[in-house]
């Protein structure tokens, strides 16, 4: 004992904690450095080498592969081969895995990969699990999650359209209330019977779940779920998922919810959502194509979220000036706003931007007018149709917080140059302002020229972001 105690006062390297702390201000990128610096650090650094793995592209997870397999020999960063006289260790790298992350989407070629390619990616103490791969097979997902069935709690399995039910099977096994998070977008073959059974094997502690055309009976099965904050639903029939199932759901709902995604839900109605929303404590609402909310609907929703902090309404038919106005007036925190392709009028503004700014830009704002042969006789009429979604939405509310503004699939003629120089200049928080590729591009850097000209803040156009006008800092 005496004899440890002089070594390691002599070497405090030797002291695990010192190391693990010392490992926890590398930057990442001097992590490989560290770790071949000593035998000691190696050992200490190589668990947050492998920690998270997240190949981004198919020649990453190529040799990320070979290292598994020890077809690259010793390797001590994924992915990359070393020479040393550490080659003879032996860390177990598969081990010392918790998080894998592949999606073939990040990658821009398209590779197909031999049906045994992923069993070399069985990871024993995994705990969270994203896998994105439209060709995945049911024997490759099942059996990486079986090699982790005892630490995996975070399931994502988004967009995998081949796998069947045989592939979250051994999710079954795991202890009841172990799994917090389930997504399983287009996943639509799998049985509704098994997800019933994985949910309710779960229920204790899902936190988010996330599902693609599910049915009556599967709804009902997230009622028990008490401390659920994450619901996502997607492509849900009427004769799937009916309008009482609805009702059910959440007329009598316990939780705090947090985040809702509902896209295309065919039976989906604004009292449904209210009643989701009734604690107030929504931060973030994706609602896109659901075709049974109305303006008023939208108008009421928007006073049950004061903390609403992204707001999805795209392809809505619901989204007019007053849905929008009431949710810039009881929503002082929201920062991301999309309203992409929803329901415009293509008749002229009815009123126009009377705020005062620098000579350059209202000069520039009264010439773009004249070019378009606009005049103030054409502010529309009072009888103007209330439920349409025209400019005045943005220029009469109060968006002071919004960083992000999605505008894309609106006409030219339905986006004025009033508007972009108001958002411009009159929204301090503004970072991005997506117009989309059907805005006339040269008009639009005509305008950026003009808002850059007043020295009062700096953009530029993203053409590969669908023609995003950028906010450029400064340091």
């Amino acid at each position: 004992m005496a004899h440890h105690q002089v070594v390691t006062a002599s070497q405090p390297l030797l002291i695990p904690e010192i190391t693990h702390l010392i490992c926890s201000f590398v930057h990442p990128g001097d992590m490989l450095a560290v770790a071949l610096s000593c035998r000691t650090m190696y050992y200490a650094m190589i668990a947050r080498l492998w920690h998270t793995l997240h190949p981004r592209s198919h020649m990453e997870l190529r040799k990320l592969k070979n290292t598994l397999d020890g077809a690259a020999g010793t390797a001590g960063w994924p992915g990359k081969t070393i020479s040393t006289s550490l080659s003879t260790l032996d860390p177990q790298y598969n081990r010392q895995v918790r998080v894998f992350r592949w999606s073939l989407k990040e990658d821009v070629t398209t590779h197909m990969f031999e049906r045994p390619f992923f069993d070399h990616f069985l990871f024993p103490r995994l705990h969270t699990l994203v896998f994105s791969y439209a060709a995945a097979q049911d024997s490759s997902v099942a059996t990486m999650i079986k090699a982790a069935v005892h630490h995996l709690r975070y399931v994502d399995l988004s967009h995998c359209y081949c796998l069947s039910s045989d592939a979250i099977q051994p999710l079954l096994f795991q202890p009841h209330g172990f799994l917090t998070t389930l997504i399983l977008y287009g996943c639509g073959k799998i049985d509704p019977h098994t997800l019933v059974q994985l949910i309710h094997h779960h229920h204790t502690t899902l936190t988010c779940v996330r599902l693609t055309d599910i049915t009556d009976t599967v709804l009902d099965s997230l009622q028990p779920c008490a401390h659920l904050q994450d619901l996502g639903l997607e492509h849900c029939s009427d004769d799937d998922l009916t309008e009482p199932a609805l009702t059910r759901f959440t007329r009598h709902q316990p939780w705090q919810m947090r985040r809702l995604r509902f896209r295309d839900i065919a039976s989906l109605t604004s009292t449904h959502l209210a009643n989701l929303m009734a604690r107030k404590s929504l931060v973030h609402l994706d609602m896109s194509e659901c075709s049974r909310i109305t303006s008023d609907g939208l108008a009421r929703l928007a006073c049950l979220c004061p903390r609403l902090d992204t707001l999805t309404l795209a392809y809505q038919t619901g989204v007019s000036n007053s849905s929008l106005r009431a949710f810039a007036t009881h929503c002082p925190v929201l920062r991301h706003l999309d309203v992409a392709g929803s329901h415009t009028t293509s008749s002229a503004l009815r009123r126009r931007w009377t705020t005062t700014t620098t000579t350059t830009t209202t000069a520039a704002a009264a010439a773009a007018a004249a070019a378009a042969g606009d005049d103030d006789d054409d502010d529309g009429a009072d009888g103007e149709a209330a439920d349409v979604l025209t400019d005045d939405a943005f220029l009469a509310g109060r968006f002071d917080a919004l960083h992000t503004l999605n505008l894309s699939g609106l006409a030219s003629s339905q986006l004025s140059t009033d508007l972009i120089y108001h958002v411009l200049l009159q929204w301090p928080a503004l970072q991005e302002l997506c117009l989309g590729v059907a805005y006339d591009l040269t008009e639009a850097k005509r305008i950026l020229a003009n808002v850059n000209a007043t020295g009062s803040c700096f953009y530029q156009m993203n053409v590969e972001k669908c023609h995003t006008i950028c906010r450029v800092a400064f340091l």
